[in-house]
């Protein structure tokens, strides 16, 4: 089993642990199982690293003796998608370059994806002023007309349905409070 990983370290010539295993598991050593093989590349690398055989060039990344120096021109680069920034990616699906650039990439992902589209803008806490519009535009029966909702829709930035779903909330509250 030695020899065949070294066969794919020489193959590659710049690599990081997962390559190896994923190319063991395209063999006939992929009944073994994963973790096995992860433990068998982990072990196989640290004992060419002792020998001098093989270079850590980065975190995760490892070249032959031969190849340390230029070692970026034999794996692929990506760039960042926050910052733009070119990195080595550790895993096939990495998008990002670091843990801050995942977490402000997230953070602006969520905070588009709650204010995105016309439902989801009912949910959100009416201010004082936008009720105290709605009551006087809907005076005096309460009901919903669709022509002041949709001129209403356009002044507060709310869709219809929003402004339909709010005014029966004012009506409970009024029909409550013996108005």
């Amino acid at each position: 089993m030695k020899n065949v990983i070294w066969s794919f370290m020489v193959k590659r010539k710049v690599f990081t642990a997962k390559d190896i295993v994923k190319d063991l598991e395209a063999t006939k050593y992929k009944y073994l199982g994963k973790s096995f093989l992860r433990n068998k590349v982990k072990d196989f690398i640290k004992q060419q690293l002792y020998k001098a055989t093989i270079t850590a060039v980065s975190e995760g990344i490892f070249a032959l003796k031969d190849y340390a120096k230029d070692w970026e021109k034999y794996i692929e680069k990506r760039k960042c998608a926050v910052c733009d920034k070119d990195f080595v990616p550790f895993e096939e699906k990495q998008l990002f370059c670091s843990k801050e650039c995942k977490k402000e990439y997230y953070k602006l992902y969520h905070q588009t994806k709650r204010h995105r589209g016309k439902t989801s803008r009912k949910f959100q806490n009416w201010q004082k002023w936008e009720e105290e519009k709605l009551i006087e535009a809907f005076k005096p029966d309460y009901r919903f007309n669709r022509q002041k909702a949709s001129q209403l829709s356009k002044e507060l930035g709310r869709s219809e349905e929003a402004i339909k779903e709010r005014l029966k909330i004012i009506r409970k509250r009024l029909k409550g409070a013996g108005l």
